[in-house]
Parts: structure tokens; C-alpha cells; sequence
């Protein structure tokens, strides 16, 4: 049925009035295009990895396939990530139109946003938020997450690494190595194509700089205990092992020059790589570091 116009009959004459017909219409989608990109973004994404996890079925007959696919989907991850940051901010500007804009810290894991203004020259944080929690899942008590290493992996703890049980301490651990790269414009664990091509041999270099920056024979020894019985503990043992006089370890962070003592000290206390002996959040911000911050 079409709906039709009181003026109709007036040959010439235009009322300005929009004709539809009611009788087939069509829901538009409300979506921003931001939003419209990120789901095509996501739907390629899952195609991609259904064709990796089918192509490995297959053997080695299509490893050059999955190799350019594993290529695709690094790209298409970071695409996704850097969209949803922005349409993050977007959603905080739009929700606190007096307040000042969250935004990703350059170079670092753009789920991670940063709410900060700079008064008298000096920039001061208001508000730190996750913004990706896709990836994220409240863990009650003493409960555990198990046989998942979960987060990326140059901000892992090293318990997350092994799939082991990951609880509060592990954020702990990822949150010093964050707080490192705010004082210091360093991805400590960052590895390059150029080092290794393989995301086995990266993991492999990554345990190894946690191993050399934050290690000690107790700490080593508290985290295979953690481990269990879990086949990890080897790979640990042969990592600590390997770094010997024809490949030394790289300066323990408490050796780092032109840092804050009490910076160090802190940072410590949270990378412990035996997770039981990590600081608490609580104990970080009653940590003398914080002293002078409101």
C-alpha cells in the first residue's frame, strides 16, 4: 500500500512530502561504519583460521598456504584491535563529553587507554581502562584459568606461557611489564621477523629475556613447583640452563642503569617469576613509588 499525498491531484504542484510504500520496507542497520568494518574484519578473520585449521588437517600439502594465511590473520588482529580502540574512544567522548579522551599509549597494546590531561606541562593521568575485553574473564576467589595461554605474548606471565594456572598474579606480572614500557618507550619482549620467523622460536626468546631480566635460582625454583607436573618445567630447566658463558643473560632488571631505585623495587616485586611471591595490587600502590601520587 502506498501512502499517498493530500496535494496529489494539483497537476505542478510539490508538496515536499516523501513517498514510501509501507508494504515492503527494509531495517538499516544502525551500526557506525566503524562498526559495519569491524564485523567484516572479524567475519574474514574466522574464514581464514577455518581455512588454517582445515589446511593443517592435510599435513604439509598446503604449508605455504598457511603460512600466508597466518600472515593474513596477524594483519586482520591488528586491524580489528586498532578499530575497536578507536571505537572505544569514540563511545568515552561521545558518553563523557566533559572529560578528557581516553587514548591508546603509542606503540603499546591499544586495549590499554590511557585518560590524561596535561596541567602546568606536566601530563597526569585520571583514568586507566581496558578496552578490549574479549579476550578477559573475571575469575572468582581462588578460582583459575587452566590449559590456556591467554593475552599476547610479549605481555604473558610466564605461568600464562605454560597454560598453567593463571589468576590474579599473572595480570600483576603483565601490568609491571607495562609499567616498564611507560618509563622506558621499551617492549622488553618484543621480537622481531628478523629474530625468528617461527611463534614457537619467539616464545622461546621471550621465556628466555624473563628468565635473564626478572630470574633468580629461588624464583626458578618456586616456579617449577608452581608448574607441577605440567611437560613445561623442562622447557623452563633447558631455557635457565641454556644461558651459560657462550650465551650469557641479558642485565637482571634490578641492574639497569639510569632507572629509579624504588621503580626497580617496585617493578620487582610485581615480575617475580614464581607467582606466589608477586606483590599484591594493594601492596603495588602502597608501594613508596606511589608516595607522591594522589
Amino acid at each position: 500500500m502506498k501512502e499517498r499525498c493530500s496535494k496529489q491531484h494539483r497537476i505542478g504542484e510539490v508538496c515536499g512530502r516523501k513517498f514510501f510504500d509501507t508494504d515492503d520496507t527494509t531495517t538499516v542497520s544502525d551500526d557506525c561504519r566503524l562498526c559495519q568494518d569491524i564485523k567484516v574484519k572479524t567475519n574474514r578473520l574466522r574464514k581464514e583460521e577455518e581455512n588454517i585449521r582445515r589446511w593443517k588437517q592435510e599435513g604439509d600439502r598446503f604449508k605455504s598456504s598457511i603460512a600466508k594465511a597466518e600472515g593474513v590473520r596477524r594483519e586482520l588482529m591488528d586491524l580489528i584491535q586498532d578499530m575497536e580502540s578507536r571505537r572505544m574512544i569514540r563511545q568515552y567522548q561521545a558518553s563523557n563529553p566533559h572529560r578528557p579522551a581516553a587514548e591508546p599509549v603509542p606503540d603499546m597494546a591499544a586495549n590499554i587507554m590511557l585518560g590524561w590531561d596535561d596541567t602546568d606541562g606536566r601530563p597526569a593521568v585520571r583514568q586507566v581502562q581496558i578496552a578490549d575485553m574479549e579476550d578477559a574473564a573475571y575469575i572468582p576467589g581462588n578460582s583459575a584459568v587452566v590449559g590456556r595461554a591467554g593475552g599476547n605474548l610479549m605481555w604473558r606471565s610466564p605461568e600464562a606461557h605454560a597454560s598453567s594456572r593463571v589468576q590474579r598474579p599473572s595480570d600483576i606480572f603483565s601490568f609491571g611489564v607495562v609499567c616498564i614500557y611507560v618509563l622506558t618507550k621499551r617492549v622488553i619482549f618484543a621480537v622481531g621477523d628478523k629474530e625468528a620467523q617461527e611463534p614457537e622460536d619467539k616464545q622461546a626468546i621471550v621465556l628466555q629475556c624473563q628468565l635473564s631480566y626478572f630470574s633468580d635460582v629461588d624464583s626458578l625454583v618456586g616456579l617449577l613447583q608452581y608448574l607441577g607436573d605440567s611437560p613445561w618445567i623442562h622447557v623452563f630447566t633447558m631455557l635457565a640452563e641454556g644461558l651459560n658463558e657462550q650465551c650469557p643473560r641479558a642485565p637482571p632488571f634490578a641492574l639497569w642503569k639510569d632507572i629509579d631505585p624504588e621503580f626497580k623495587d617496585l617493578v620487582g616485586g610485581m615480575t617475580n617469576i614464581d607467582p606466589r611471591r608477586r606483590i599484591t595490587a594493594s601492596e603495588a600502590l602502597s608501594h613508596p613509588w606511589f608516595a607522591d601520587m594522589a
